[in-house]
């Protein structure tokens, strides 16, 4: 009988830690590919255009990270179109 519980337990060790392991995998995973939202913003007169992802405001300058070269650009608010500064302020309703 001692010998039954010694063969049943690694399979179930086995089975806990690949639960275990794609749960991780899940948690690391989720926050980046929610974060991650690059759109093409555009300036408030709609000449110039640029994909990038959002990565801060203080409610008159934003930060932008561009994703041609992962530069960050600081940019006025007032400079993006009505359509992305209204996206800024849903992201960031406290500021």
């Amino acid at each position: 009988m001692y010998g039954a519980q010694l063969t049943r337990r690694p399979k179930q060790l086995r089975f806990g830690g690949s639960i275990r392991i794609f749960i991780l995998i899940l948690v690391c995973l989720i926050p980046s590919l929610v974060q991650a939202e690059h759109r093409v913003w555009t300036s408030s007169d709609g000449k110039n255009r640029v994909r990038g992802e959002l990565k801060g405001t203080n409610g008159k300058l934003v930060i932008l990270e561009k994703s041609s070269d992962g530069k960050l650009h600081v940019i006025p608010l007032s400079m993006l179109s009505n359509d992305d500064q209204e996206f800024v302020r849903q992201k960031y309703p406290q500021v």
